[in-house]
């Protein structure tokens, strides 16, 4: 999946990734950063944002 969002913590990308990972699939992000130039990134949960929780059926939620 692509976006035209920069950065994954401003887009509905961070929620599906977290998904993904939470279900055991490899999340990648490709980030663009001016100095650096273009940068593959491995998805973490909580890396760029409250980290969610995992519900033993699976569920992705977060905290309030």
């Amino acid at each position: 999946m692509l976006c035209a969002e920069q950065h994954p913590s401003r887009c509905h990308r961070l929620i599906i990734s977290n998904w993904l990972v939470a279900h055991d699939i490899e999340v990648n992000h490709i980030i663009l950063r001016d100095k650096d130039g273009i940068k593959i990134v491995p998805h973490q949960l909580g890396q760029w944002g409250a980290m969610p929780i995992i519900e033993d059926d699976g569920e992705v939620v977060y905290p309030k």
